[in-house]
Parts: C-alpha cells; sequence; structure tokens
C-alpha cells in the first residue's frame, strides 16, 4: 500500500479544522477520481476480450449449425438421391 504523510499542526480554531478537514476531503476524493481513471483505462481492453468470447462463442455455434446442416444433406441426398454426399 502506498501512502502519502502530512505533517500539520492542528489549530485550535474551529473554522480552521473544518477548513483542513475540507481539504483533506478534497485531496482523497482526487485520489479515488483518479485510481478510478486508471481503471477505465483498462475497461476497453476488457470489452475487447468480452466481445472477442462472443464472437468465439458464435463462430462455434455457426460451426456446429453447419455440421449439423451437413449430416441433414448427406441423409436427405442418400434418401433422395441414394448418393453419398
Amino acid at each position: 500500500m502506498q501512502t502519502t504523510t502530512f505533517h500539520i499542526e492542528i489549530p485550535s480554531d474551529r473554522s480552521d479544522l473544518i477548513a483542513i478537514a475540507t481539504t483533506l476531503s478534497n485531496e482523497v476524493k482526487k485520489l479515488i477520481a483518479a485510481d478510478k481513471l486508471k481503471s477505465k483505462k483498462s475497461a476497453p481492453s476488457l470489452e475487447i476480450m468480452r466481445f472477442a468470447g462472443i464472437v468465439k462463442g458464435k463462430a462455434a455455434q455457426n460451426i456446429d449449425d453447419i455440421k449439423a446442416l451437413k449430416i441433414i444433406d448427406k441423409k436427405y441426398m442418400k434418401k433422395r438421391y441414394g448418393l453419398d454426399g
């Protein structure tokens, strides 16, 4: 885990404490946003991989369908014309 060290003097004034807390909160939000941006960069590659999986699945399904049609066609040709196709 990467850490960032802050050296601050805590003031006794309430408004100063609120300002420091607000600054820290904003910095944390920036870090979280930057981290989300990094994870979004990898999202296109994940999308490409998901799409490739879909294409591969469809191709396998089409090959199975073609094989089934060839078997049906062979049976039909043999039955109808007595031919081996």
